[in-house]
């Protein structure tokens, strides 16, 4: 599959603009993205994860007061908004949240984990206009799926849920996503996930595991440099070919490079052009620090713009040990880096090629399953 560009017609290029709008290249001191985590409740207890041990229904936002965040992020010149936690649909009122966002013109997507979601709430939130959505998936074999998430008979349902958003969302326009967290646990089945994505009509995004994450079984150690090598050199090469990568040719890039060292070599923006919200509407630059304030102030937009703000986000961007999160890093690739910007605008181009009926995944997963020996070494049984 080699990489389409269509013949731009002002209609195209208004349709790519209602995306990504381009004229983020003038205000690039502006939040450009945002990450909203609605709940820090979750279905799921993931082993690389520590967010679900913080969920209180207590002290999410309000309906009124989501309005108020949206008015905030307007006028600080947001333009795209990710509504994630913890699992958003847990969240009753979810495409209530989605229609107020969309009403303001973001370019709203959800990060789910695949396993709270209906085929009627999906129809819903359908409705409302939601078009872009990102699925959690670590792996096509659904004993190391559910090992990871410490929970058994999830896999066929994150399955499931993968075609009812393909069934579901329109088929123009739309951003499906796989997002996968890399780790010694399903390095060498990377390829297959790309093939997975590809064959369904969803692009796939690679997020590296923290080095210092706490459970050494998902850490990548330096007898795997080898095999990161190999698998990340297959990546870049199979996006090269069309295939459905999200990353860019960069992030891939250093990712490689930060799986085998640590080591970071990209200048993060956090504060600057992306900022994180907590279930109670407050701003900080990185979900990692302490909030600035209150998203549901018109108060804080004059210190966030304040020389005293940018003093000390570069404060902390010197303490930071850094990571590869490809939410914050892509942002800044797409600004600094004319490649990477091309490259993403291409994926959104593509989402306008009209998406055809998506075929029985489990069926594509079968044929993977017989060309490829990398699940027949997984020995851990589901958890009860």
């Amino acid at each position: 599959m080699k990489p389409f560009f269509p013949e731009f017609s002002r209609k195209n290029f208004r349709a790519l603009n209602s995306l990504y709008p381009l004229d983020i290249f003038f205000f690039r001191r502006k939040p450009i993205y945002v990450h909203i985590g609605i709940t820090h409740r979750c279905s799921l207890s993931c082993r690389m994860c520590q967010i679900w041990k913080t969920g209180n229904a207590k002290e999410e936002m309000s309906i009124d007061e989501f309005y108020l965040l949206a008015k905030f992020l307007k006028d600080c010149g947001t333009i795209s908004i990710s509504l994630g936690g913890g699992e958003p649909f847990l969240r009753e009122d979810l495409a209530e949240i989605v229609k107020i966002f969309i009403k303001k013109g973001f370019i709203v997507r959800i990060l789910t984990n695949g396993v709270t979601s209906t085929a009627d709430y999906i129809e819903k939130l359908a409705k409302v206009g939601l078009k872009h959505v990102s699925v959690s998936l670590d792996s096509l074999n659904p004993q190391k799926q559910e090992y990871i998430c410490k929970k058994s008979g999830i896999w066929e349902k994150i399955i499931e849920n993968i075609k009812l958003f393909s069934d579901i969302l329109p088929r123009r326009g739309s951003l499906l996503l796989i997002n996968t967290v890399v780790s010694r646990l399903n390095l060498e089945e990377l390829p297959q996930l790309v093939q997975f994505a590809t064959r369904i009509g969803f692009f796939i995004s690679f997020i590296p595991v923290e080095i210092n994450i706490y459970n050494k079984e998902f850490k990548i150690s330096s007898e795997d440099a080898g095999k990161v090598d190999r698998i990340y050199t297959l990546l870049i090469l199979m996006k090269k070919q069309g295939m459905n990568i999200l990353n860019s040719t960069r992030f891939l890039q250093e990712s490689r490079k930060f799986l085998k060292t640590g080591d970071i070599s990209w200048r993060c923006d956090a504060g600057g052009l992306y900022f994180s919200v907590n279930p109670r509407g407050e701003i900080s630059i990185c979900h990692q620090y302490s909030p600035e304030g209150s998203g549901l102030s018109s108060n804080l937009i004059n210190y966030l713009s304040s020389s005293r703000f940018l003093r000390k986000r570069l404060k902390m961007m010197e303490l930071c040990h850094g990571c590869m999160r490809p939410c914050w890093a892509e942002v800044t690739y797409m600004i600094r880096d004319i490649r990477s910007f091309l490259e993403l605008m291409n994926v959104y181009v593509r989402t306008y090629q009209r998406r055809g009926n998506l075929v029985n995944p489990f069926d594509i997963i079968s044929e993977l399953y017989a060309k490829s020996k990398c699940y027949e070494n997984f020995t851990y049984k589901p958890l009860i």
